[in-house]
């Protein structure tokens, strides 16, 4: 097995600094290293010692993105942190779907998973929800052109064993750090299906393959691998995107822009004029920079399938390093953009010198952007060119008054009576101040909601578990009226659910009844829940709170499993404000499981048995 070294490790490994935790954070996450981690004993030789010889020199040219000076049109760039998905994991990459949707591959407990995004302003996103059909593995980022996704993962397929050529297993692949290969499916209506393995016979047994990217032609797909017959480290790597997908011939993109250091995270522009990457190689300001490298026109009409690897490096410019402030002594990977990467362009970085977020939020790797912002003359303030106006001109053709008024019946989920006297409560999810409202004798309420302000609304009753809808309404919402309805449960579902074998570190986000991720974090659905219990304490008796296991293990494994989970719980709740004296918990284990959808894998099956219930008694 071969260990893949940079310069910027073996300064890693020459001095603790700075720049220590992003190295290893890089190296672990994104499953580059091909050595096995520390403790894991298997047949075969330990690693050989370091054989790359990679120093790249030192780049000290003019960045190309100028935040400080004002050009002749009026410009000026503007970088930021993204606000509203960043928090103290790790946050990889933007893959846009659609202008203002996007596809954020994350990391959670180790492992890197997809959920969708919305942009409501250049720097501002909320969660979406997360892709059904996805597994639940290790997922690189995603790359969708119409009805087809391109993906890497952590080999599903078997993942319990890893065996050499001659059959012979050697590994778990939870014990192998780097294993990646690349993956094709069908892609509609957010839902994943028929995936398939793009097939490479010179990937080694423990080798890496990811970071789609697909042409705007749709015909071409490049990815890093550190497949055989490459210039060192990882490299970019293409494959004709056609009916023999599955079974593809590999070209090496060329040492124009592969070097001996690594290349990842390759994007495509829009207009295909400019393949965007991330490398240590050539010149950089520190660790892994982005660069682009201009495609020739004719890379697009001569390339028919038949061409070799050493004709390809003419299509490609020498790589341009786009220079601070996107580049720093940190890592910067995974460039991408809804439009022209001029005008507006995202990426990953460690770096912790925009801390203008609360630090429990930040951490890791976290999402930027630089983009142009018109600076007015005539105007106090900077106006931004793009989603968000700071200042709306008398020739706006639509007026819009500021609040949406929001309005609705709440009933009873089982009879489909209307619940009179319901607790609505509107909570802002940007400064988390709530107001109160109640529905009327028929169920019905009216409240305001403030365009451009996420928020959730709670209905609940003493004798009812709660629900909740999260809305935001922008200035494209030209109606000044909505209508939602919300049907309370007399037996509450925590929509937290656990991991395979975890009972203390549940899903970031909850699920929906289909398994599918909602966006909403756990904790802030166990606040709801608190929330819900101490609404009626004066009335209830007693709260059982239920854990369960899906059907994998044996029975007094899973009994144990299910308490450990409720009794996680229960400490959370407590620690939110319910009284103990009330909380009460069974393990049901694998016994109480739910109903299978018809079309439900196993998978997701499982993932939604792996939960807490709970019910309310009353005196």
């Amino acid at each position: 097995m071969k260990q893949k070294y940079t310069n910027h490790d073996k300064k890693l490994l020459e001095k603790v600094s700075e720049l220590l935790c992003p190295k290893l954070c890089i190296l672990t996450l994104l499953l580059l290293a091909s050595c096995l981690p520390q403790g894991v004993k298997l047949n075969i030789p330990d690693c050989p010692a370091p054989s790359q010889n990679c120093y790249p020199e030192k780049y000290e040219g003019m960045g190309l993105y100028d935040t400080m000076n004002v050009d002749m049109d009026g410009y000026k760039y503007k970088l930021e942190l993204v606000e509203g998905i960043n928090s103290s994991d790790n946050e990889w990459h933007l893959s846009f779907v659609k202008d203002n949707h996007a596809v954020m591959t994350y990391s959670e407990d180790g492992i890197n998973r997809c959920i969708n995004v919305v942009r409501r302003a250049e720097h501002s996103f909320v969660y979406d929800k997360g892709i059904n059909g996805l597994p639940d593995s290790h997922i690189g980022l995603l790359a969708i052109k119409g009805d087809k996704v391109f993906f890497s993962a952590a080999s599903f397929e078997n993942k319990n064993i890893l065996k050499n050529i001659d059959g012979k297993v050697f590994a778990t692949t939870d014990e192998i750090t780097g294993k990646s290969e690349l993956y094709v499916a069908d892609y509609l209506n957010n839902q994943i299906s028929n995936i398939n393995v793009i097939k490479d016979t010179l990937l080694k047994f423990d080798g890496w393959s990811a970071h789609t990217t697909i042409s705007n032609d749709g015909n071409l797909l490049v990815f890093a691998s550190d497949r055989a017959g490459g210039h060192g480290g990882t490299d970019l790597w293409m494959v004709f995107i056609d009916k023999n997908i599955k079974f593809p011939r590999f070209y090496n993109l060329g040492s124009n822009i592969n070097s001996e250091c690594d290349e990842l995270s390759p994007f495509f522009s829009n207009d295909g004029k400019r393949l965007y990457f991330a490398s240590s190689g050539n010149a950089t300001v520190g660790g892994y920079d982005i660069f682009y490298s201009e495609i020739d026109a004719a890379f697009y009409e001569l390339i028919d399938g038949n061409i070799e690897d050493e004709e390809l490096n003419k299509f490609f410019s020498k790589p341009v390093n786009l220079g601070s402030p996107i580049n720093s002594k940190y890592d910067e990977i995974f460039p991408s953009s809804p439009g022209n990467p001029d005008d507006i362009l995202y990426f990953s970085s460690f770096r912790n010198d925009l801390s203008n977020v609360l630090p429990e939020k930040q951490g890791g790797f976290d999402l930027y952007v630089v983009h142009k912002v018109h600076v007015d003359k005539h105007e106090e303030g900077i106006s931004e060119s793009g989603l968000e106006k700071s200042v709306r001109t008398p020739t706006d053709s639509i007026t819009v008054k500021n609040d949406v008024i929001v309005s609705g019946f709440v009933y009873d989920k089982n009879t489909g009576s209307p619940v009179d006297s319901a607790l609505i409560n509107v909570i802002s999810n940007k400064s988390h101040k709530s107001k109160d409202y109640f529905s009327d004798d028929y169920g019905r309420f009216e409240v305001p909601v403030k365009r451009n302000v996420e928020v959730e609304i709670m209905a609940h009753k003493n004798e009812y578990f709660f629900d909740s809808k999260r809305i935001f309404f922008d200035d494209t919402f030209v109606r000044d009226s909505s209508r939602i309805d919300f049907y309370l449960p007399e037996i509450g579902v925590i929509r937290i659910n656990f991991p395979t074998d975890k009972y203390s570190t549940p899903y970031k986000f909850t699920l929906d009844s289909n398994g599918v991720v909602t966006g909403r974090y756990w904790l802030d659905e166990l606040k709801m829940v608190a929330s819900n219990i101490k609404l009626s304490l004066d009335k209830i008796d007693k709260i059982v709170l239920v854990g369960h296991t899906d059907d994998v293990g044996s029975d007094d494994y899973n009994i144990n499993l299910s308490q450990r989970r409720v009794d996680f719980v229960i400490n959370e709740l407590i620690k939110l404000g319910v009284p103990q004296n009330v909380l009460f918990s069974r393990a049901a284990g694998e016994h109480e499981p739910l109903i299978r959808h018809s079309d439900e894998s196993t998978e997701t099956f499982r993932k939604r048995l792996r939960r807490v219930t709970m019910e309310k008694y009353f005196k």
